[in-house]
């Protein structure tokens, strides 16, 4: 799903469901708080999809 949102393998920094996996990976790794990592990633995936898009 992360990196095939389309049914094709996107690398790119238009996909949203890639940029908020690696926000929270990133997030994860440095501050180790599974909740806040979570809340990191969602937040990331919907400023995306819906806040580039305006």
């Amino acid at each position: 799903m992360t990196l095939m949102p389309n049914q094709y393998i996107d690398f790119s920094l238009s996909n949203p469901w890639l940029l908020g996996a690696l926000a929270a990976f990133v997030f994860g790794v440095w501050r180790q708080q599974q909740l806040l990592t979570i809340q990191v990633g969602v937040l990331v995936f919907f400023v995306a999809k819906y806040g580039f898009s305006l």
